[in-house]
């Protein structure tokens, strides 16, 4: 019985366009489906638990994939430059977002965590450059370098959490200072005073 896709096991095969993955497969490993760049459409069973690095990485025909609730572990550069894929719905089984998963994903408008992710690694929605909203639960903590750089489309940012995820002057990128940050208003001075944060002038209170 099969269980995993081998690494490099389809890499630079750009004759696949879509794909069916039997319900033996748990685990896609590293570079499986690199640089399939006419892969359109991927069909993953519920007995997935980890994407391997940079899996589906350059996929650039990728428009959409469905991350099953028994997907645990995300790879590094798992979709980066999957320039087509439109949406990224996360499942709550998972707790980070690992360093350059999204990474060009140029066709994404939005983002919204689920509430079980702590950590958001560098640059991992990096020149995602047609985002335009991003939704932060209570749950992070953290967001590495440049976790948001090139984003310089988003017009609104909302933030659940009390005290300011921890980032640095890069995580933002040149994101334009005046778009609107929702935040619990008795938090409003921790943010305006917080590193990568304090760079935000147009800060909006909610209960």
């Amino acid at each position: 019985m099969v269980s995993q896709v081998a690494s490099n096991a389809f890499s630079s095969y750009t004759g696949i366009t879509s794909l069916t993955l039997p319900p033996t497969i748990s685990v896609i490993e590293s570079a499986a489906f690199r640089n399939c760049s006419s892969l359109s459409s991927v069909s993953v069973p519920t007995s997935i638990s980890t994407i391997g690095d940079y899996a589906f990485e350059n996929c650039t025909q990728l428009q959409s994939f469905q991350f099953v609730t028994s997907l645990s572990t995300l790879g590094q550069g798992c979709f980066r430059g999957c320039t087509s894929l439109a949406s990224i719905e996360l499942p709550s089984t998972l707790t980070a977002v690992p360093a350059d998963a999204f990474s060009g994903c140029a066709s994404v408008a939005s983002i919204q965590l689920p509430a079980t992710i702590m950590q958001i690694g560098d640059r991992a929605f990096a020149h995602c450059s047609g985002l335009r909203s991003i939704y932060l639960d209570r749950s992070v903590q953290q967001m590495g370098d440049s976790a948001f750089v090139g984003c310089d489309s988003v017009q609104a940012i909302t933030c659940l959490t009390a005290t300011p995820p921890a980032c640095n002057a890069t995580t933002f990128g040149n994101m334009p200072t005046t778009i609107p940050v929702t935040v619990m208003m008795s938090a409003i001075s921790n943010y305006q005073t917080a590193t990568g944060w304090s760079r935000f002038t147009n800060y909006v209170g909610t209960y």
